[in-house]
C-alpha cells in the first residue's frame, strides 16, 4: 500500500515574496548580462535585476491578494496595468521594446482566465497604446533599442498584429466557455429544482405531499409564538369513490386537479395545502384570532369544495367532510394532524359540526367540539 504523501504546507507571505523577488532577480539580471555588450549602456544588469525583482515582489500572491481584495480576479484593469507596465520598463531597460507586446500578451491571458472575457479588451488597449508609446520612443531617441527604429516599428507591428488577434480569439472562446458554464449551471439549478419539487409535491395536483406539508407545519408550530393559533383541516371527499368507477379514474383526477385548484384558491401564501394521497386533502391556517375564525374557516373550506364538477361527458356531485384540530403557541405536528384526521372521521361518521382537538402532550388527542 502506497504511503500517502503529505500535504505540502505553502510558505509564510513575507518568505513568499522574497522567493520571488531572488527568482525575479535571477531572470531578470542574467538576460541584462547576456546582452550588456549589445544594448545601449543606459541600465545596468544589477538594475535590471533590482527592477525585476520589485515586479516579481508586486506579482506575489501576498501582494496580489492585497491589491485584489483578498481574490486574485479582483481589479484586473489595475493588475494589468502594473504587471504590463512592470514588463515594459524591463524590456526597454534590456533594448528590447519591440517585444512588449510578447510580454502584454502573457499578462492579458492569465487576466482573462483569472477574471473573464471583459479583461481581453482591456489588454486589447494596453497593448496598443504601448505598442504606439514605445515605437515614438524609439524614433524619438528616449527608449534604447537594440536595432534601428525602422525595423524596431517593423517587428513592434507584426507583433502587434498577433497580439491583436491572440487577446481578440481567447476573449471570444474565454465568452464563449461562461456562457456555457452559465448556462450548464442554470440547467443544473433548474435539474435541482424540479427534483426537489418532484420529492416534495404530489405528481398529479403540485400540492405539497404528506412529508412535506407535515416537515413544514411542524417548522411552523416550533417558531409560533405562544398566543399564535394554528389551524390544520383535514378534508376527505365524499363521493369521490363513486366517480372514479362510474367514470374512469381520468375523472376522478379531473375532480382531484378541480379542488386542489379550488384550496389553492382558499390559502395565502404563508398557509398551506397539501395531498396526502387518495382523495384526503390538508390545509394549515394560521394568524386566526380564536375557535371562531377556525370553524368559520371550515364553512368556507366546505362551500368552495362540496358541490357538483363538470367531468365532460358528464357531472358529479361531491361532499367532503372536514376535521379540525387548532394548537395555541409549539406543539408536535405529527399529533395535530393525526387530530385532524380523527375529527374528520367523527364528522364523516355523525355528519355534525366540525371538531377541534387541541394537541398538548404530543399524542393525537381526542377532538372535542367547538
Amino acid at each position: 500500500m502506497r504511503a500517502r504523501r503529505a500535504d505540502r504546507r505553502p510558505l509564510p507571505p513575507v518568505l513568499d515574496a522574497v522567493v520571488f523577488a531572488v527568482v525575479g532577480a535571477l531572470f531578470g539580471g542574467l538576460p541584462a548580462l547576456v546582452l550588456d555588450d549589445l544594448r545601449p549602456a543606459m541600465v545596468s544588469p544589477a538594475a535590471c535585476a533590482l527592477a525585476a525583482a520589485g515586479l516579481a515582489v508586486v506579482r506575489s500572491p501576498l501582494v496580489q491578494r492585497l491589491m485584489g481584495g483578498g481574490r486574485l480576479d479582483n481589479r484586473a484593469p489595475l493588475r494589468m496595468l502594473i504587471g504590463g507596465t512592470g514588463f515594459t520598463l524591463w524590456l526597454c531597460a534590456l533594448g528590447l521594446p519591440w517585444l512588449a507586446c510578447s510580454a502584454l500578451a502573457v499578462t492579458t491571458m492569465v487576466h482573462v482566465g483569472w477574471s473573464g472575457h471583459r479583461t481581453a479588451a482591456v489588454g486589447l488597449v494596453q497593448g496598443l497604446v504601448t505598442t504606439v508609446v514605445l515605437s515614438a520612443g524609439v524614433r524619438g531617441g528616449w527608449v534604447p533599442s537594440l536595432v534601428d527604429p525602422t525595423t524596431a516599428d517593423v517587428v513592434a507591428a507584426v507583433q502587434l498584429l498577433f497580439f491583436a488577434l491572440l487577446v481578440i480569439n481567447i476573449g471570444l472562446v474565454t465568452r464563449d466557455r461562461e456562457e456555457v458554464q452559465r448556462a450548464l449551471e442554470d440547467e443544473r439549478e433548474q435539474h435541482t429544482r424540479t427534483l426537489l419539487h418532484a420529492a416534495t409535491h404530489d405528481r398529479l395536483t403540485g400540492l405539497l405531499d404528506r412529508a412535506e406539508a407535515v416537515r413544514r407545519l411542524d417548522a411552523a408550530l416550533a417558531h409560533a409564538a405562544p398566543d399564535a393559533q394554528v389551524a390544520v383541516l383535514f378534508a376527505d371527499l365524499d363521493g369521490f369513490k363513486a366517480v372514479n368507477d362510474t367514470h374512469g379514474h381520468d375523472s376522478g383526477d379531473q375532480v382531484l386537479l378541480a379542488v386542489a385548484g379550488r384550496l389553492r384558491g382558499l390559502v395565502r401564501a404563508d398557509e398551506l395545502v397539501a395531498r396526502l394521497g387518495g382523495d384526503e386533502f390538508l390545509l394549515v391556517l394560521t394568524g386566526l384570532p380564536d375557535a371562531a375564525a377556525a370553524r368559520a374557516a371550515v364553512a368556507r373550506v366546505e362551500a368552495a369544495v362540496a358541490g357538483r364538477y363538470d367531468l365532460g361527458p358528464g357531472e358529479a356531485a361531491i361532499g367532503v367532510s372536514i376535521g379540525l384540530a387548532v394548537a395555541t403557541g409549539p406543539a408536535p405536528a405529527p399529533g395535530l394532524v393525526a387530530a385532524a384526521d380523527l375529527a374528520m372521521y367523527e364528522v364523516k361518521a355523525g355528519r355534525h359540526a366540525p371538531r377541534v382537538a387541541l394537541p398538548a402532550d404530543g399524542t393525537a388527542p381526542a377532538p372535542r367540539g367547538v
